[in-house]
């Protein structure tokens, strides 16, 4: 509920069938950053609704979400199981892996990855404008980290992966006050890359 609202959401991957199929380099900010290939394997350590995994697997990368808020993921399993069902998603929905669990113990005991990309729920007082009612809804379900867990979720990153890149509004601090090799951004979000 928001606001005495009572309002309810469902993803909808089908919907972004059409940026799917036209990202790239020249249109996504987040694939200049990452510069991917289908070689490539990537953990998207903050999943949420998953749109950003999405558009990192339609490079052809192989690329594991990882969601620790049970509800976000039950949400994200509906969805692949469901869109798995449509042809022309298939090959995409075979290159997700949707895992349950705390990023940090996950991406720790695994093997490195050729990157890492993180998109940690921005502080309320990030936004310019109100933000759509499916970010609303995910603010209620999932909190920012704190100072500590942005620190031991980027030295946790840093040290499994070959390139590092986190998603911040275009004018937060630095995660985890750890200065980036190179940043990609626009008029509101910025994407900083280490590595």
């Amino acid at each position: 509920m928001i606001d005495n609202e009572l309002i309810k959401t469902c993803l909808n991957w089908q919907s972004l069938q059409q940026r799917i199929v036209s990202s790239g380099k020249n249109n996504e900010l987040l694939l200049k950053a990452c510069k991917l290939n289908k070689e490539m394997s990537v953990i998207d350590g903050t999943a949420g609704f998953g749109i950003d995994g999405l558009i990192l697997a339609s490079t052809g990368a192989r690329v594991t979400f990882i969601e620790q808020n049970p509800i976000v993921f039950l949400m994200l399993i509906f969805e692949k199981i469901k869109m798995s069902q449509h042809k022309n998603w298939q090959k995409l929905m075979e290159r997700i892996t949707i895992v349950f669990g705390d990023s940090n113990k996950i991406i720790n005991d695994g093997v490195k990855h050729d990157l890492i990309y993180l998109d940690p729920m921005f502080p309320n007082d990030s936004y310019k404008g109100a933000v759509n009612k499916n970010m609303q809804i995910l603010h209620l379900m999932v909190n920012p980290p704190n100072s500590d867990d942005e620190l031991k979720l980027f030295n946790t990153a840093i040290a499994k992966c070959d390139k590092l890149v986190i998603k911040r509004p275009l004018s937060a601090p630095n995660f985890a006050d750890k200065s980036p090799n190179q940043s990609f951004n626009n008029e509101v979000i910025r994407f900083d890359v280490y590595g």
